[in-house]
């Protein structure tokens, strides 16, 4: 009997056929078998929750300006003519009030004030002749031996004599005060902040030889706008950053009045305290922040906040199912490791503390570590 060959084309849809079965059909089974089976949801993540808190919290403005000095004295020539013949102090020297700072030259002064002296001698030599002369005429007069005009001549001398006394005491004291304005003192106490003095100058009245910042004090003047004045008050208490971790504090002296017209900002004086002030100097830039006082807060801790998309969201969690809600928030002030809560969340409400960013909408957790609300004395 002779063998029979299958055509390669049925040999090959055959295996087709055969690999279609083999395929298909355990499949199915898999399906039947798993037909009345639900698939469980995943769980995402363990979470330990947290509730809002509720605190009061110091208000605090940022803000950031110039270190300068309370008040700067310019002290001056007041003499003419004179040449500066002595310059005691230089730039950073400490004086004290009625200190001398500088001398011109007194010769000339001291010389017109010798003069002086001696014509002031010469009138009161003159009233004292003409004091004798009117003592007589009155004698004379009481005995009718004097004429009427003769009397009252007598006296008219002496009235004079006595006016050029006092004309020349008062050209006295006006050349001893010129010889006193040769030495330059300090108005103030304070430190030497700038010396235009130089030896051999001669004097012109008004022109600056030092400049004197007055008892050492400093202040801070950082620039708020119109709706952070409005809460500023004067004495609220204020600390400034400088380089390297120095802090400065201080308190509100004063605040402008008006605004600047082209910033829009005010001007706020804070008094620094001078205990903290050895390393600042007038000119530096500094920020800081002024307290306003406290304003009530509900507050999450820092690590419960997850940014997306440049917002700020939470999740939320359902105690009952373990699900998270994704929750758009509105953020405020900061103390240590917790933040404000403006809008979003309310009391009473379960917040996953950390981890967030892992988590989206929807997500089932797992949830450990009820509740926990310790604020660091932050209440």
């Amino acid at each position: 009997m002779k063998a029979r060959f299958l055509n390669p084309l049925t040999l090959v849809l055959v295996v087709v056929v055969i690999a279609v079965l083999v395929t298909v059909v355990p499949g199915s089974a898999d399906e039947e078998g798993n037909s009345g089976n639900e698939p469980s949801a995943a769980t995402a993540l363990t979470v330990s929750l947290v509730e809002p808190k509720n605190v009061v919290w110091p208000e605090i403005i940022k803000a950031s300006g110039a270190i300068a000095a309370w008040q700067e004295a310019k002290i001056s020539a007041e003499i003419s003519g004179a040449a500066l013949t002595e310059v005691l102090v230089d730039v950073g020297d400490n004086v004290q009030s009625g200190d001398i700072l500088a001398r011109f030259d007194s010769a000339p002064a001291r010389a017109q004030l010798a003069q002086q002296r001696a014509l002031l001698d010469e009138a009161k030599a003159h009233l004292a002749e003409a004091k004798g002369a009117a003592k007589r005429a009155q004698q004379l007069d009481a005995r009718d031996a004097l004429s009427e005009q003769e009397s009252i001549r007598a006296k008219t001398k002496e009235q004079a004599a006595r006016a050029q006394v006092q004309l020349a005491q008062a050209r006295l004291d006006a050349q001893q005060l010129s010889l006193d304005k040769t030495q330059v003192v300090a108005p103030d106490s304070g430190v030497i902040t700038a010396r235009n003095a130089t030896l051999g100058a001669v004097g012109t009245p008004g022109a600056e030889l030092f400049r004197l910042l007055r008892q050492n004090r400093l202040e801070w003047h950082p620039e708020l706008t119109a709706e952070s004045l409005v809460n500023v008050s004067p004495s609220d208490t204020a600390e400034i950053q400088l380089p390297r971790g120095m802090l400065l504090t201080g308190k509100v002296r004063q605040i402008a009045p008006m605004l600047d017209a082209g910033t829009r900002t005010g001007i706020v004086f804070v008094a620094l305290d001078a205990a903290t002030t050895n390393h600042a100097r007038a000119g530096m830039f500094a920020s800081g922040t002024i307290n306003v006082g406290e304003r009530p807060a509900l507050a999450l801790p820092t690590s419960s906040i997850v940014h997306r998309d440049g917002y700020e969201y939470i999740f939320l969690v359902d105690r009952e199912g373990g699900r998270t809600t994704e929750q758009k928030v509105t953020t405020g002030r900061r103390f240590s490791e917790w933040i404000e809560i403006i809008e979003g969340v309310t009391p009473g409400t379960y917040v996953v503390r950390s981890g967030g960013a892992f988590l989206t909408d929807g997500d089932q957790v797992k949830i450990v570590d009820w509740p926990m609300n310790d604020l660091g004395g932050a209440e």
